[in-house]
């Protein structure tokens, strides 16, 4: 829709910034909230980088698999394909496997069944938080496109050479990402202060 932005000779794509912007909240927030529940974050921040590192390198790989049924990358091309960000050629699927499995790693790693709950619970408020913006910069971006509409829930083409100008309307799947974060967020805080007033169950 509008996939970037120009500074000069630079030029900065909104999936790229996407991204970012997710880690960056996800990280935030997760401090925050283990703050809150007096959890120690930094045992997780060590950690992340690798975590990250491995969804990088997974999800890209269950992409190529799906997309293009490369199941050993045999080939130097290839496997430069899977070290470099070139195309953003992250799988959802592998990335929310990823964050199962890291999630599932690093809560094997916690002494007591009360802070794995509460690392859940930060978890969770950091995953929703961070798909609002995350959402909002697919939404500009052009590399996850939804499917042509004729409803009136749709976004077009802002730039003319965006890869969404070759349809006339498409269905807005990054504002599904936003909203999806917004209203995880909302149930989450519900579920939190229903458990203060005694009637949660975790």
């Amino acid at each position: 829709m509008f996939p970037y932005l120009e500074i000069g000779s630079l030029r900065i794509y909104m999936t790229g910034i996407g991204i970012l912007l997710f880690l960056i909240t996800f990280l935030f927030i997760a401090k925050k909230y283990a703050h809150k529940y007096k959890l120690p974050f930094d045992h997780f921040l060590k950690k992340f980088p690798l975590y990250l590192v491995i969804t990088y390198i997974t999800s890209t790989y269950v992409w190529y698999l799906v997309e293009e049924f490369v199941v050993f990358p045999l080939d130097r091309e290839y496997i430069l394909l899977y070290l470099s960000p070139y195309d953003y050629a992250f799988h959802y699927i592998g990335i929310l496997l990823d964050f199962l499995i890291s999630g599932i790693w690093f809560l094997r790693s916690i002494p007591t069944s009360h802070e794995k709950k509460r690392w859940v619970d930060v978890f969770c408020h950091a995953i929703t938080t961070a798909l609002i913006p995350l959402g909002i910069f697919l939404l500009l971006g052009d590399n996850f496109i939804g499917q042509t509409t004729n409803g009136s829930f749709f976004v077009s083409a802002i730039k003319e050479d965006s890869q969404v100008a070759a349809f006339d309307k498409v269905f807005p799947v990054g504002l599904l990402v936003s909203l999806w974060g917004v209203l995880g967020h909302i149930v989450l805080n519900f579920w939190e202060h229903r458990r203060r007033q005694g009637f949660g169950f975790l």
